[in-house]
C-alpha cells in the first residue's frame, strides 16, 4: 500500500520521501548500519528506482535532505524531537504528523550492564528507574520533545498538554501519535 501511494504521489508531482534513509527510520533502523530487514533495504532500491525519492544518492542530515522540508518532498520519518529540533529552521509549510509502519522510540541514549558490572543490583535499579518510572518518562518527555516509551507516562503527557512543539510546523496535537505509539512499543 506504501508503494502505491508513493507511486500515485510521484503522478501528482510529489516524493514519496527524501532519501532511502528515510524509508529505513520508518522501519526503526538504518539501511548504512545494517539494521533493517533485507525487505526494506529491497524496497528503499525500489523507490529510488521508481522515482519515489527526492535524493536517492543522499543520505539523510545532508544538506539537501534539509532543503526537502520546503520542497515536493511528502514525508520523513521522524521522532517528537523531529517538529521542534530539526524541521523549524528548513521549512515554511505546515506538517501533520501520524505513527509510521513499525512503532519504535527512536532517539534518547542506551545503557547496558556487562557481566563485569561489580553491582548489578544498582545497575539494574538505575535502568527501571530511567525507563520504567511513568514521572521521569513524562519529565523526560516534556522537556526533550519525545514520545515516552510507556503507556502510563504518555496517558499523562496526553491529560497534561503540557508538551508543546512549534506551531509554525505543526498545529495538530500529538496526543493520539503519542498513545498509539506507546500502546504498540514492544517492551
Amino acid at each position: 500500500m506504501f508503494e502505491d501511494t508513493a507511486a500515485k504521489m510521484k503522478d501528482n508531482g510529489y516524493y514519496m520521501l527524501s532519501t532511502k534513509e528515510d524509508l529505513a527510520r520508518g522501519y526503526g533502523g538504518t539501511i548504512w548500519e545494517g539494521t533493517v530487514p533485507d525487505a526494506c533495504v529491497q524496497q528503499a532500491d525500489r523507490f529510488a528506482a521508481n522515482g519515489y525519492l527526492a535524493y536517492s544518492e543522499e543520505s539523510a542530515w545532508s544538506a539537501a535532505w534539509y532543503e526537502g522540508f520546503d520542497s515536493n518532498v511528502f514525508g520523513y520519518f521522524g521522532g517528537d524531537w523531529f517538529v521542534n529540533y530539526t524541521m523549524p529552521d528548513y521549512t515554511t509549510k505546515e506538517w501533520c504528523f501520524c505513527p509510521g509502519p513499525e512503532y519504535h522510540h527512536w532517539g534518547g541514549a542506551y545503557a547496558g550492564v556487562t557481566e563485569t558490572c561489580p553491582n548489578k543490583g544498582l545497575a539494574a535499579l538505575i535502568l527501571v528507574t530511567i525507563c520504567c518510572d511513568e514521572d521521569i518518562q513524562y519529565d523526560y518527555a516534556v522537556k526533550n520533545h519525545y514520545t515516552p516509551n510507556n503507556r502510563s507516562a504518555a496517558s499523562k503527557l496526553i491529560s497534561s498538554g503540557e508538551i508543546s512543539y512549534d506551531s509554525n510546523v505543526m498545529k495538530t496535537p500529538m496526543a493520539e501519535y503519542n498513545d498509539e505509539i506507546a500502546a504498540n512499543t514492544e517492551r
